[in-house]
């Protein structure tokens, strides 16, 4: 696992990679996409210089970085969030507090500027609602309701100066496709739960939602890898290019 990641470009962050793997996840042993992301947020962190005492983690599911996290000296509490399981190493640790419940329900109980640090690996982006094309500019956003509604949250519960950190999977190239490209045969124009969204049209619907960058998004830094993806739907295959990209949000 760890020389896969060395020998391909990503030594960067080959000390987190080694981090996370203090504690043995049988969950997620041959997630090489899994560990990436996750050690992009503990180098985001780093990176930032903040020491966050109040963390939430989006969408843990059986990922183990909340425990991780806990470790950290200067952390006083790690919400780890689901809807569906919650790693048991993160049952078992004194500062994780696991809640099973949908993001969007939790979200509206939590008291406001409550975090420090609010992060997400790939779990956000399939907070999916009813999805439709904008009415003026057909070709260059596509509305994710369910996307816009949780950035909206996460602007409220984030103290001042506090960071909200995405690593997530995006499609590329930089250009974004007609609306006719990504339509699914028979599915009316409508973009369906298993469609990645592009960089810029993860950037429009959270910019519009009040979140703002901590600094301008560079697809030399901010795009991590990129590899080919054969996307399989209803029998027919498309090709696209799916990336990880790394965008990072400041409270101000």
């Amino acid at each position: 696992m760890n020389n896969f990641i060395k020998n391909n470009y990503l030594d960067e962050i080959q000390p987190y990679i080694d981090e996370l793997a203090t504690i043995k996840n049988p969950k997620h042993t041959q997630e090489i996409d899994a560990l990436i992301k996750w050690a992009y947020i503990l180098k985001d962190i780093d990176d930032l210089k903040v020491q966050p005492k109040r963390i939430l983690d989006l969408g843990c599911g059986q990922s183990h970085l909340p425990a991780i996290l806990a470790n950290r000296s200067y952390v006083k509490e790690v919400v780890a969030l689901d809807n569906t399981k919650i790693n048991e190493i993160c049952k078992k640790h004194k500062k994780v507090v696991c809640i099973l419940k949908d993001a969007r329900t939790y979200l509206k109980t939590v008291e406001l500027e409550y975090f420090d640090l609010i992060y997400d690996a790939c779990a956000v982006i399939h907070f999916y609602a009813k999805q439709k094309p904008a009415k003026k500019n057909k070709d260059k956003i596509i509305k994710n309701i369910g996307l816009h509604y949780i950035s909206s949250k996460i602007l409220k519960l984030i103290k001042h100066n506090g960071f909200f950190i995405s690593v997530t999977d995006v499609f590329t190239p930089l250009s974004i496709y007609s609306i006719k490209q990504l339509n699914i045969p028979n599915s009316k124009g409508k973009i369906t739960k298993h469609d990645m969204l592009y960089v810029e049209q993860i950037l429009d619907i959270t910019q519009n939602a009040g979140l703002k960058l901590s600094k301008p998004f560079d697809y030399n830094t901010n795009n991590i890898f990129t590899r080919k993806h054969l996307l399989n739907v209803r029998n027919h295959k498309y090709e696209h290019h799916l990336s990880i990209a790394n965008f990072i949000y400041q409270v101000q």
